[in-house]
């Protein structure tokens, strides 16, 4: 079976009319698939890499420096993996004892070892990505040793093929019993955007541990509950990692798997808001595709029902790779909302705030000036929260932050795969953001006597 395949490296020397380029590639699937890959003049592969102890994608400046002066279009291999037979994958998908034996062998085999890192050293843990049992172990553990300010639901929903738990946390202070302003962040809605399952974890660990890294959220979280959902999309982002790095690039969920030629809905354009106007698709193989429904997904329904459960919440951050913005709402269309004034000033001081931290540029627009998209989750969180109070300005202020590379950077599909040496200082840009952001919606809240 394929999944037993995980056994080590491959190493090839591929000569090309001007260079000669060295590299590996992890076996995580049948090795046909390296050998059907056809090598011309002028031509080289993605080259991915796994050393003993890390994960790492080499980008486009760590090729140029091994003399690979050109990449492949990434996106004509996804292609060819939408042509192929989804009934393959449900055979080397399901049943989810595969998925355990996947996630404990990966860490165990003593050819292919991870770095098993302890929670609480930062610089170990986020030098490197981890897969879906690793997280939901080390928020299981966090909760555990921080029981004055974490609280984890093991469950609040289920994925929509293979019924894997999506869980949440809740972080605050617990001995101060008050109505609190409520802020919720979201990360891997979209399975290939790695860097975002870092940073949930890592804010994560700042705001339980608050003497141990900042001083401010100490008050902070005396005003502030943080509901966290880390692992929005766990069947997509499961297959990134089992099938790696044939599906390296998936987006979406697996709804559908085995059932036709093409599966998986865009969740980011599935919630019940505009659903299927500008924006969505309604292709199946479509990366956008939105589903034969508004909210036909298990995880979408599990998101909006979780959120009405526990409204009013008075900010949100959904965090997304890449582009480096801070983005608000609407995303359905070019015209601005009714508090756009008060959206910009927001998302501009969040911007800031993350500059200050490395330097970094993050740009703030209104989503629908970039793209326009539909039945995303910023739009429906915004037009739900206004709908449902009647106060004006205790409404939502939910932003979507893409994430580290910026646009100047981008190879075709090499930005999703952020070198693991920028998997830190992303996330303290983001510490920055969350510190300034809670800070605005907590003065909004109180200023408008939404608490």
């Amino acid at each position: 079976k394929q999944f037993m395949i995980i056994v080590g490296y491959v190493t090839f020397m591929v000569t090309a009319s001007r260079y000669v380029c060295t590299y590996n590639l992890f076996i995580a699937h049948s090795v046909s698939w390296h050998n059907g890959m056809a090598l011309s003049n002028g031509s080289s592969l993605l080259i991915a890499r796994r050393s003993v102890d890390e994960f790492d994608v080499l980008s486009s400046e760590d090729l140029q420096a091994s003399n690979c002066t050109k990449l492949v279009d990434y996106s004509e291999l996804v292609a060819m993996e939408v042509k192929e037979n989804w009934e393959s994958l449900e055979q080397h998908l399901d049943p989810m004892y595969k998925l355990q034996f996947f996630n404990s062998s990966f860490s165990k085999n003593n050819k292919v070892k991870r770095n098993q890192a302890l929670v609480d050293n930062a610089d170990q843990w986020f030098s490197q990505y981890h897969n879906i049992t690793e997280i939901q172990e080390w928020f299981r553990r966090l909760s555990e040793e921080n029981q004055l300010t974490v609280f984890m639901n093991n469950s609040i929903g289920k994925s929509s093929q293979y019924n894997i738990d999506i869980f949440s946390v809740h972080i605050t202070d617990k001995s101060v019993r008050k109505e609190k302003t409520k802020i919720y962040l979201q990360c891997l809605l979209h399975a290939r955007e790695w860097i975002s399952g870092s940073v949930c974890m890592y804010l994560a660990q700042q705001l339980a541990q608050p003497e141990q890294s900042n001083d401010a959220l100490i008050d902070l979280l005396k005003e502030v509950e943080f509901i966290f959902v880390p692992l929005a999309n766990p069947d997509g982002y499961y297959l990134t990692w089992y099938k790696y790095p044939k599906y390296r690039m998936w987006r979406k969920n697996l709804a559908g798997v085995g059932v036709g030629k093409c599966a998986g809905v865009d969740l980011n354009r599935n919630f019940d808001v505009h659903w299927s106007e500008d924006g969505g698709g309604s292709d199946p193989c479509s990366d956008v595709y939105q589903g034969t429904s508004a909210g036909s997904e298990r995880e979408v329904q599990t998101i909006a029902d979780y959120i009405k459960h526990h409204s009013p919440v008075h900010g949100a951050i959904d965090f997304h790779s890449y582009y480096q913005e801070v983005l608000y709402p609407y995303a359905w269309t070019a015209d601005s909302p009714q508090d756009e004034e008060d959206l910009k000033r927001i998302a501009d001081s969040v911007a800031s705030a993350i500059g200050a931290v490395n330097g970094q540029v993050y740009s703030t627009q209104r989503m629908g000036s970039v793209y326009v998209a539909s039945g995303t989750f910023v739009d429906w969180i915004y037009v739900y929260s206004q709908e449902r109070e009647e106060r004006d300005g205790c409404g939502s202020v939910p932003l979507t932050i893409e994430l580290r590379p910026t646009h100047s950077q981008k190879k075709i599909y090499l930005g999703f795969m952020l070198p693991v040496d920028q998997i830190l200082p992303t996330c303290k840009e983001m510490s920055a953001a969350l510190l300034r952001f809670a800070t605005l919606i907590v003065e909004r809240a109180s200023s408008n006597h939404c608490v």
